[in-house]
């Protein structure tokens, strides 16, 4: 991707492939890819005008890191339970101008809220400026829910979460999410790098959503027609979301939400069903459909707790 046409709300993955969510284990070819049409500054100029309706980021340190901050590591090892909070977001409320990040399928995609745009845009570049100076590398091994810097193929770094470690390979290649946009990729142990705490107080950017009352037509597989249209509709795209509130049986972990495009006003689960792609259904019965297909694996992608985990907790705690 040219650089000068990079974008911090969406990365282009080093290959085709995608880690392919709620019962379809394989990955398989997406084609989400490279389809950054607009630099963070140009979205800024977008949406700010745009009132949301979003709390606004509690982040309090308004200073950037420099070199100073290159003995951080230490302090580090001292803080085990190291992690980036995810978005809070208040059911019932309308957040307009939000941004479809990276989408797998219509139960399984992530979203950005605009009221924390110019913030996160600050962090990119503190990250960038500190980590281009100062290597960070752990001292200790890397495990499977480690919070980290990962470097990207264009040679920046960003905030990230350890998958998986595929120790089979020589060397050992590391699954990393990038929870400020919700895309995965592959890479190796030198482009890891401790993530320092400094830099995870601006929460993690990519929400990870499902349309509300909605699975797939037949069975619990999205087929390929589908998951293509939804793709169309919203990848890239400025939306307005609706959160749904939880009921008291409703347990599924992502957050159920309603999609209209931000340009249109055209609602994008009705346009799913119109074309015969989903069948509608409660969001009770999303978490007994999908439920038992959810592994620790999707847990770290989606950046929501596990109980196996002791460095992940909730806004709420």
């Amino acid at each position: 991707m040219d650089s000068s046409r990079r974008s911090t709300r969406h990365l282009e993955p080093k290959n085709d492939s995608s880690r392919q969510l709620l019962g379809d284990g394989s990955r398989v070819p997406t084609a989400d890819s490279g389809r950054a049409s607009m630099t963070i500054s140009e979205r800024a100029s977008t949406t700010g005008s745009i009132t949301t309706n979003g709390a606004s980021s509690s982040l309090s340190r308004d200073t950037p890191l420099d070199d100073s901050y290159d003995t951080r590591g230490a302090k580090y090892q001292d803080d085990k339970s190291v992690c980036i909070r995810r978005t809070t977001t208040w059911g019932s409320r309308r957040y307009e101008q939000a941004y479809v990040s990276h989408v797998e399928h219509p139960s399984a995609f992530f979203i950005q809220l605009a009221h924390s745009s110019d913030r996160f845009e600050e962090l990119d570049k503190e990250i960038n400026d500190f980590y281009s100076k100062n290597s960070q590398k752990n001292p200790l091994k890397w495990k499977s829910g480690d919070y980290c810097i990962a470097k990207f193929k264009d040679n920046r770094f960003y905030r990230s979460r350890i998958i998986e470690i595929d120790e089979t390979k020589n060397p050992a290649e590391y699954h990393v999410v990038f929870v400020d946009f919700g895309n995965w990729d592959t890479v190796s142990e030198h482009d890891l790098h401790l993530l320092l705490p400094d830099f995870t107080l601006l929460t993690a950017q990519a929400i990870a959503c499902s349309l509300t009352n909605t699975l797939p037509k037949k069975g619990i597989l999205y087929s390929q027609e589908a998951k293509i249209f939804f793709k169309e509709l919203v990848l890239d795209k400025f939306v307005d979301v609706k959160f749904y509130l939880k009921s008291s049986n409703d347990f599924w972990p992502l957050s159920c939400v309603d999609l209209e495009l931000s340009a249109t006003k055209a609602n994008i689960r009705q346009l799913m069903i119109e074309q015969g792609y989903i069948r509608e259904t409660t969001n009770d019965q999303l978490y007994i459909e999908f439920n038992h297909l959810l592994k620790r694996e999707h847990y770290i992608q989606f950046n929501i707790p596990h109980e196996e985990d002791d460095n992940n907790y909730d806004d709420d705690d």
